[in-house]
């Protein structure tokens, strides 16, 4: 009886350390017991474990509630106004798209979530004031969303944030006027397009922390209009500006409030057919690398008093490719001006125009112009000046992109068009080469 009441016990204690919380996932329990992975298709037979963002609370978001706006009876704005904090709605893109009938006011933690199989869910502003106003203190989280407003003016921004925190992420916004405004908040942009038809900027960003990662940004005005905060993050990375209109800005840095402000950094940004493609403004400061500006009408790069550094990017087309005035002010500390290891070709005035006092340096460019005006001005002194750099005209120019490197034609997406292929004949294909 002994020996039976041992092996009793044994048996016992093997099955429970089996299925013990440790055990989970591990040994023979896993011919009994399905995958994590599996166990989560199964309660949750939608993928809702959704990416929360670079800014975003350390709560978790509650479990889904979908909507459906085909047979939903309900207002979308009026979900979004009953949902407590932290909750996430999921909208379906396989019916029409949700329409406003005023304008969908954020003022707690939610989340919108774009759900179906091709398309993604869509919203239509109402006529009038903004699509979506993310008031103080609010958090707004986007994804898989398309927002359309056609009748809220030029003037009008279509999402509004003051003091907020904001997250769009796969999100398409088209507005006649400015897609996004945000004014000290936090805005974090990936993989979303936005399209603005306004007078003023596209996407607008005063003292506020910023991420922008592989978007586009198509204007009619000016694209990206930027005043960097006192401090955290400001940057652009993988990014796209383009225009439908000749006379404006691709980027601007706007001078801060105060006297200092963050350091922007840009990365990997192509701007194109603008009037300026970068304009710099006093006391900002930044760190630009990889950046195409080509099809210009006027200037390159304006740089008016800034602390800017570019390195290892590409001017094509326009009258100037850079200008730099504006450092004359002794109450001028954002810094000096380092235009170092970029190619400045195509241009028909000056490569580089340095005003007198300027300080800085300009070294290690390749710059081609016509009648060779690849650096001229006042300022031409110390290190500013052509024997520091590699100086042609039209007749020097073939080959003159050769060796850029692989972000050149990332950048370029198959504009090859656009310049003569011997410019670049060793870094694009030609159809010659093909």
């Amino acid at each position: 009886m002994r020996r039976i009441a041992f092996l009793a016990a044994l048996a016992l204690g093997a099955l429970a350390a089996s299925n013990s919380p440790a055990q989970w996932g591990g040994g023979m329990n896993a011919f009994v017991r399905p995958p994590l992975g599996d166990q989560i298709d199964f309660y949750y037979p939608h993928h809702h474990f959704y990416r929360r963002g670079f800014f975003g609370h350390g709560e978790f978001f509650h479990h889904p509630e979908p909507f459906n706006c085909a047979r939903d009876w309900r207002h979308l704005e009026e979900v979004v106004r009953r949902l407590h904090d932290f909750d996430t709605l999921e909208l379906h893109g396989s019916g029409p798209a949700c329409t406003l009938s005023r304008p969908l006011i954020v003022d707690h933690a939610v989340r919108l979530i774009g759900f179906g199989p091709a398309d993604k869910a869509s919203i239509v502003a109402a006529p009038g004031g903004p699509c979506i106003d993310v008031l103080p203190g609010a958090e707004l989280f986007m994804q898989g969303i398309r927002v359309f407003s056609y009748d809220n003016g030029p003037k009008q921004d279509c999402i509004h944030a003051v003091h907020a925190t904001l997250t769009l992420i796969d999100v398409g916004v088209s507005s006649p006027g400015a897609t996004l405004h945000a004014r000290d908040s936090k805005v974090e942009l990936r993989e979303s397009e936005m399209s603005g038809g306004g007078d003023g900027a596209d996407v607008v960003l005063h003292g506020s922390e910023f991420v922008i990662a592989d978007s586009h940004i198509r204007a009619i005005g000016d694209a990206l209009d930027i005043r960097a905060p006192d401090h955290g993050v400001a940057a652009v990375a993988n990014t796209d500006l383009t225009t439908r209109g000749r006379e404006n800005v691709g980027l601007t840095l706007e001078p801060p409030e105060g006297d200092s402000s963050a350091l922007v950094t840009l990365d990997r940004i192509s701007i194109r057919e603008f009037a300026t493609g970068i304009a710099a403004g006093p006391h900002t400061r930044a760190v630009a690398s990889q950046i195409l500006i080509f099809g210009n009408s006027d200037t390159g790069i304006d740089l008016d008093g800034a602390g800017f550094t570019l390195l290892q990017s590409v001017i094509l087309h326009g009258r100037l490719g850079i200008r730099m005035h504006g450092y004359g002010a002794p109450d001028i500390p954002a810094g000096e001006p380092r235009i170092e290891g970029n190619r400045i070709a195509r241009v028909y005035e000056a490569g580089v125009v340095v005003e007198e006092g300027t300080p800085g340096a300009v070294r290690d460019n390749k710059i081609s112009a016509r009648h060779s005006r690849c650096i001229v001005g006042g300022g031409v002194r110390g290190d500013i000046r052509e024997s520091l750099n590699y100086c042609t005209d039209e007749r020097g120019e073939r080959g003159f992109l050769a060796g850029v490197g692989p972000w050149f034609v990332n950048l370029f997406h198959g504009n090859n068009h656009l310049i003569e292929p011997w410019l670049y004949s060793d870094v694009v294909p030609t159809p010659e080469r093909k």
